[in-house]
């Protein structure tokens, strides 16, 4: 993988133009993961004219180049299909999974997504920072559920706390509206960008 950090020219690319609505080829360039020039075909060669230093070239003719994809239901956590499992995980392990997860949804092309349950400040502040490959993460950290509803993953017999910060599963139980209303506003201190209930 060439980083992109160094400039990097995608010659005979075949894009979309969202303004005209018609596809297009030409030479686009690179920097700092971003696209920052297009030049036509036909038009000089020469990208270095304000870097210069020589950048790397990978003709993609007859690809399409296309933008970044959004993903609005993920579960960064969701190391397991098991989701109770969770309860019972090391925070620090279930990062590292998630951490894993990110990085791939990148591979992907995601450089969006929206965690419907689960992700969490961390993470989010992490990625933002690039201290964590991965996609920009909206999250809406726990899930608001009634005692025995679908985000109330506790085994018949177990009495588990959902009071724990970080992995106690991905749901908050909340009864009544005083209750919901006190989690909700709960979630929404964490920094979280919207809320889920089920």
């Amino acid at each position: 993988m060439i980083p992109l950090s160094s400039g990097l020219v995608l010659s005979n690319a075949r894009f979309l133009d969202v303004e005209s609505g018609a596809w297009r080829t030409a030479d686009l360039e690179i920097r700092d993961g971003r696209f920052v020039r297009i030049v036509e075909p036909g038009r000089t060669a020469d990208h270095n004219v304000d870097a210069g230093e020589p950048l790397e070239r990978i003709d993609v003719s007859g690809k399409h180049i296309i933008p970044g994809l959004i993903d609005c239901h993920v579960h960064v956590y969701a190391m397991t299909a098991n989701l109770g499992e969770l309860e019972t995980t090391a925070p620090s392990y279930a990062t590292m999974h998630a951490a894993r997860l990110m990085g791939d949804m990148l591979d992907r092309g995601f450089t969006t997504v929206r965690d419907t349950g689960g992700g969490d400040h961390g993470l989010a502040a992490s990625q933002a920072e690039g201290l964590l490959r991965g996609p920009r993460l909206f999250y809406g950290w726990k899930s608001l559920t009634q005692t025995g509803g679908h985000g109330d993953t506790r085994r018949p017999g177990q009495q588990l706390s959902h009071a724990s910060p970080c992995c106690a599963g991905l749901g908050v139980i909340a009864d009544g509206p005083d209750a919901v209303r006190r989690a909700a506003r709960d979630q929404l201190r964490t920094g979280a960008h919207h809320l889920k209930i089920m």
